[in-house]
Order: structure tokens, then sequence, then C-alpha cells
């Protein structure tokens, strides 16, 4: 979707979303299983920017849309 959407930002009237194939999933990065408190530093960060508004702003700015960033069960099971 960031791709596409994107595009329509650049080119208006060229593309058309029309759906989405799949379940939705959050984009994201990896860190390394045995550096947690980078992982850690990571989310804090994530969360002080969406809770201040920056990242929506952000993403409103550079994407055209916002994303929900959640607290909680966006590990993959196993991940400590």
């Amino acid at each position: 979707m960031p791709v596409i959407l994107g595009g329509m930002r650049k080119i208006p009237d060229a593309f058309e979303v029309f759906g989405t194939f799949g379940t939705p999933f959050w984009i994201g990065w990896v860190t390394r299983p045995e550096d947690p408190d980078l992982r850690q530093a990571l989310n804090v960060s994530i969360r002080k920017l969406r809770d201040s508004g920056e990242l929506a702003r952000l993403q409103k700015k550079w994407l055209g849309y916002t994303v929900d960033i959640p607290d909680s069960g966006y590990l993959p099971a196993g991940a400590k």
C-alpha cells in the first residue's frame, strides 16, 4: 500500500485502490532476539512520536494516510 499510495500522490487520477489481498499486516523492522533493549528503545521512541501526534503528521505528509500503532500483539509467536 505505501508504494501505490505514494504513486497516487505524485500522479493523481492515474491509480485507484479498489481492494487489498490477504490479511492486513504491519510494516516494521527486525531486531536481533539478543537485542531486546534496542527493540524496547525503538518502541519507546515510536510511542512518543505517536502520543505527541508527530507520527500521524509525518505519515500524513509522506504517505497521505495514517496508520494506528499497536501497544501489544505485534510480535511474532515465540518473540520475547
